[in-house]
């Protein structure tokens, strides 16, 4: 251990380290060995003696399911990668939320790592526990660089998990405007029918966050096709604007010529929420954009009479 840790890789050959010591015991409570302490602290030399022990364990991990080459990523020590690569060691071990070498190493914003990660052709869509891939932590952090270099070698911005979480939804998260542009450019789908995925469709996402921007550069691929994206409650971007009372995104989606008198599963028109709101400004808007004050709904009945 003390040779280790002077990195003095003479006295580590001469206590048999390289080729006769059992250099796989525990260290600490956390589970920690040689070959990880050596890998985190980027002494190359070191991490090529003892893989050159035979009786090494290279994919052992400590108690949180991290091996050698994972921590030599986590720190940034891409030659130590380099080294435990032709190892035969596991490149995609994860810790305990499933997050591998290449999630940290975008997490921790770490385009060297990255960039080794992609040279040593590792999958960059593997998803951690929760579903999101390294192109979606870049996503939500909006990291554009980091994200144009995982794009470009090969990184699905099409994946989302089985309820919709995808990168074009984390980069509305992240108020990464150029992400969502560019994503909605490659036609990263803004709305899924599936009955799982269609509450966090990116354009529910964005109207219930009340992201206007992303809401802006959705419908600019075409303000007619958000009058049939209907959500598990029935509404559509509109009605569930004026029903979650985000009456700026309901001011703007009716500015750019969304239908006003669709009626919602409760029988109200965004007319009536706006007046049932007190929101007068926006209702004289609704009226000057053809909202029809008079509109019998299905119990017969019209939002002026409601309100009387």
């Amino acid at each position: 251990m003390y040779a280790l840790e002077q990195n003095d890789g003479r006295q580590f050959v001469v206590l048999g380290g390289a080729n006769s010591a059992d250099v796989n015991f525990p260290i600490g409570p956390d589970g920690m060995f040689l070959l990880l302490i050596a890998a985190a602290k980027g002494f190359d030399e070191m991490v090529n003696l003892l893989v050159q022990n035979p009786k090494i364990d290279v994919n052992r991990t400590d108690k949180f399911g991290v091996n050698a080459f994972w921590i030599a990523a986590f720190y940034g020590h891409v030659s130590t990668m380099q080294v435990l690569r032709h190892s035969e060691v596991d490149m995609y071990a994860c810790n305990q939320n499933g997050s591998n070498a290449l999630h940290m190493a975008v997490k921790r914003d770490n385009p060297h790592v990255v960039a080794a990660l992609i040279n040593m052709n590792f999958d960059l869509n593997l998803a951690k526990k929760n579903g999101v891939t390294a192109l979606g932590i870049a996503a939500l952090a909006d990291q554009q660089k980091m994200f144009i270099m995982l794009l470009d070698a090969g990184a699905d911005p099409f994946h989302a998990t089985e309820r919709g979480i995808g990168a074009l939804y984390l980069a509305i998260k992240g108020k990464a405007r150029v992400l969502v542009q560019y994503l909605v450019n490659l036609n990263v789908p803004i709305y899924y029918p599936d009955e799982l995925k269609k509450d966090n469709s990116a354009i529910f996402y964005a109207v219930r966050s009340n992201n206007l921007e992303a809401i802006e550069i959705m419908a600019d691929k075409g303000i007619d096709q958000l009058n049939f994206m209907i959500n598990s409650q029935g509404h559509n971007p509109l009605t569930y604007a004026a029903a979650t009372k985000n009456f700026d995104v309901v001011n703007y989606l009716t500015g750019r010529g969304m239908l006003v008198d669709v009626e919602d599963r409760e029988g109200k028109t965004i007319l009536l929420r706006a007046l049932e709101s007190h929101n007068q400004s926006l209702a004289e808007k609704l009226l000057a954009r053809g909202a029809d004050i008079n509109l019998v709904n299905r119990e017969g009945k019209t939002a002026l009479s409601i309100l009387v």
